[in-house]
């Protein structure tokens, strides 16, 4: 490939040599890519990419000024640089030959594709996230017992809010990050680079907060449960407390990394007897335990992939009807759940399960083919990891905090909560972003990488 800057824009020889002025669309079987490429020209250049336009074959520089000066005439003004090559000789010239279809876009290496990933994040994909991650500190915040958050009685309604929403918190999260994951799948020759990415974003940040959060908890009081620090070895092996996340994530990456570099998931067909079978492991849960996340694995595995197939093989989401199909059974299906949560209906553990998948997988279709996007929440988004790592010192920080000047009020509490653990971790992340070491131990972002990476 090219190397350049940012990205490389290819076209076939448009025009011959001996044509002094040649039509600014040349021939029909060229006239698709050559208009295609101004077109994506004008609509990155929104983005500040540094475009490098790298003519092939003969002739085609002529149709490449006219197409730049085209470009710079309708831009008029922007954040984007121009480039036009002239580097097609040697080891790195393409065939002339290039097909149609293969001539309009080429990105010079698996590490602009992250950034040019990054330099254009997707607000719907954002917002999305921010819903994920307000949930997810929502829930915590009340807790999931009357011995954790907000310590509410089992047949409270705050805890009734709670299980109200279970369905959808984790299985949102996890269906975008597959969702995210195809965005930048492994790559042939790069599936070292991959694991090791996976490891530092996930794992090093795993083992060196989950450690921090335990010595805190072992001196702060007031704080819910205890690990012995005679037990802190024990969760290099036993994922603790919110952690499990990190840990299992891994594990899926693995998993459906594998899969995806020796082509388990390169046809809807594959894809889809792949969805099925981390289904069927999710219900069965063979070897199932909490040691190395083994059971949590499982749970996640399947909304992973479904993040992957609907990003992937998009068509699948964005058929015309998918909405007249997706909310009435969401509907159905949220009815059945309320239900069993107010007895009147009494499921049996494979109904429960299959229910809650079901919801878990039809809500996050339905969220994904609305694709609306609000800036606030898009914001919030774009630090969901850092808030998901972070979150509980804000949480427990703020409910303690409170409960010590003799404030109790459960709606007091879970406002001011739920805003602290939601901002400190925002804050804390701009705080450290400009500190190398932090930045890798507490975020597992790359000491040269920006704050707008994501996992």
């Amino acid at each position: 490939m090219f190397h350049s800057k940012a990205v490389s824009i290819r076209w076939p020889t448009p025009v011959p040599d001996d044509d002094p002025a040649g039509p600014w669309l040349p021939e029909p079987q060229h006239r698709g890519p050559v208009a295609l490429t101004w077109l994506l020209l004008v609509a990155m250049s929104y983005t500040g990419q540094n475009v490098v336009c790298v003519p092939l074959g003969a002739g085609a520089e002529k149709v490449g000024n006219r197409l730049l000066s085209k470009f710079r005439h309708a831009k008029k003004a922007g954040p984007a640089r121009l480039r036009f090559s002239r580097a097609v000789a040697s080891a790195h010239a393409v065939s002339p030959g290039l097909s149609a279809a293969d001539a309009l876009i080429g990105l010079d290496s698996p590490t602009r594709q992250r950034s040019t990933a990054s330099a254009a994040r997707d607000d719907s994909v954002d917002t999305i996230r921010g819903i994920a991650v307000i949930l997810m500190v929502a829930g915590h915040v009340i807790g999931d017992s009357s011995t954790s958050g907000m310590s509410v009685p089992d047949d409270s309604g705050w805890h009734h809010a709670y299980l109200s929403l279970q369905w959808l918190r984790m299985p949102l999260f996890t269906v975008i990050s597959g969702y995210v994951y195809d965005l930048r799948p492994i790559r042939a020759g790069a599936t070292a680079k991959f694991a090791q990415g996976k490891v530092r974003r996930l794992l090093v940040p795993y083992f060196f907060v989950s450690t921090l959060f335990v010595l805190i908890q072992s001196v702060v009081p007031g704080v819910h449960g205890h690990l012995s620090l005679t037990a802190l070895p024990g969760i290099l092996v036993n994922p603790y407390a919110h952690f499990w996340y990190l840990y299992a994530l891994a594990w899926v990456f693995f998993v459906v990394g594998v899969a995806d570099r020796f082509g388990g998931l390169s046809t809807v067909r594959r894809w889809a007897v792949g969805l099925g079978i981390a289904i069927v492991l999710s219900g069965s849960s063979p070897f199932g335990t909490p040691i190395f996340a083994i059971a949590q694995t499982y749970y996640l595995l399947p909304y992973f992939l479904l993040g992957v197939g609907l990003h992937r093989y998009g068509a699948l989401l964005n058929a015309g009807r998918t909405l007249f199909v997706v909310f009435p059974l969401l509907v159905i299906g949220v009815l059945l759940h309320e239900a069993s949560l107010f007895d009147w209906w009494e499921p049996t553990e494979l109904q429960g399960w299959l229910l809650t998948t079901f919801l878990g997988m039809i809500g996050t279709v339905a969220l994904l083919r609305i694709r609306f996007s609000w800036r606030p929440l898009a914001r919030i988004g774009a630090y969901s990891y850092g808030i998901y790592l972070l979150h509980v010192f804000g949480t427990a920080g703020a409910r303690i905090g409170l409960y010590r000047v003799g404030i109790g009020a459960k709606g007091t509490v879970f406002v001011v909560a739920l805003v602290a653990g939601v901002l400190l971790p925002i804050l804390f992340e701009l705080a450290i972003d400009q500190v190398p070491v932090l930045r890798l131990l507490m975020l597992g972002k790359s000491p040269r990488a920006g704050i707008a990476q994501t996992s």
